[in-house]
């Protein structure tokens, strides 16, 4: 296994954990549940986690594929500045997490403050995630980016078979 395969295995990683943080920290706060709470706090405290490992090994996946005819420098740009700024904000919320995991919300008002500010900083990391995976998807998969009728995109030609 090398660096660019393990980029590709590491980076879908921080998407999902945060969604599922987000989604399990938001069940915690309406059942009233601080073990779910601390659930969710723990998934962005695993997605900052990976995400770090991920941006780690993102340059030698660029260096792997940057001068491939069919890559496009200008795309790999994009997924790089949108996996920065994705990547700090997944810290941040990582961050938030592991004080929130040591000051419960049920210590009122910091604690409770924390985790919100947890989940709204969480949603931010999910949506520039998401973002940076599309980018991400465009360096390869060149249907994410051009029009469906470019003359690029390949046309099936449908043919009656006579019996």
């Amino acid at each position: 296994m090398n660096l660019p395969y393990l980029h590709l295995l590491l980076n879908h990683v921080p998407i999902l954990a945060t969604f599922f943080g987000v989604c399990i920290l938001l069940f915690g706060f309406f059942a009233k549940q601080f073990v779910l709470q601390k659930a969710g706090f723990v998934f962005f405290i695993f997605a900052a986690l990976v995400s770090m490992a991920a941006m780690q090994t993102g340059e030698a996946a660029e260096e792997l594929i940057e001068n491939m005819p069919t890559v496009s420098k200008t795309v790999i740009h994009e997924h790089e500045e949108a996996a920065e700024l994705a990547n700090y904000c997944t810290i941040a919320s990582g961050i938030l997490g592991l004080l929130a995991l040591f000051i419960p919300a049920s210590r009122k008002p910091f604690g409770r403050v924390l985790a919100i500010g947890t989940l709204v900083i969480g949603l931010f990391s999910f949506a520039l995630l998401a973002r940076t995976g599309l980018e991400g998807g465009k360096i390869i998969h060149k249907e994410m980016h051009e029009p469906a009728n470019s003359p690029d995109t390949p046309v099936e030609i449908h043919q009656e078979h006579e019996h």
